[in-house]
């Protein structure tokens, strides 16, 4: 996908996500059918090994973490495992604030979405995708998590 394809889908993907903060004060809760769409996309880009476009639109927080081609490795290792999706299940949705640095969170208000996720050949697994409110207002992209179920 091209540069403006991405900033496309970033608008798609994350303008609900900004409108609903935009249209409360910093600290209230966002849409949770905004941050459940917005966790899909992401999760169908990982789907498409377009983890380096997530990445460039990540949290600042993420960026300083991880460098772009440790994401993109970290990533690719933990879905190489598992084929394609046959159906993505969302099971929760969390807003949590951490006041402290707690493990690799950065202090901020967080939004994660859980899903549960069967592949080709009956394998399950569990993904999050999780978002960060970062300073200027817009929630974006913060961690993709997957850990095979038994």
């Amino acid at each position: 996908m091209n540069k403006n394809g991405w900033m496309l889908l970033g608008a798609l993907c994350f303008a609900p996500l900004a409108a609903a903060q935009n249209a409360a004060p910093a600290r209230a809760d966002i849409a949770p059918n905004a941050l459940r769409d917005a966790a899909l996309t992401v999760a169908q880009a990982v789907d498409a090994g377009q983890t380096a476009q997530l990445w460039q639109g990540a949290t600042a927080v993420t960026r300083q973490t991880l460098q772009q081609p440790q994401f993109v490795a970290s990533v690719a290792q933990a879905r190489k495992p598992f084929t394609q999706p046959v159906q993505r299940q969302w099971t929760g949705i969390s807003l949590r604030d951490v006041a402290t640095a707690q493990g690799a969170a950065t202090p901020g208000r967080y939004g994660s979405v859980d899903f549960v996720t069967t592949f080709a050949g009956n394998r399950r697994a569990h993904e999050l995708v999780s978002f960060r409110l970062d300073e200027d207002g817009q929630w974006r992209f913060a961690g993709y998590v997957i850990t095979a179920l038994r």
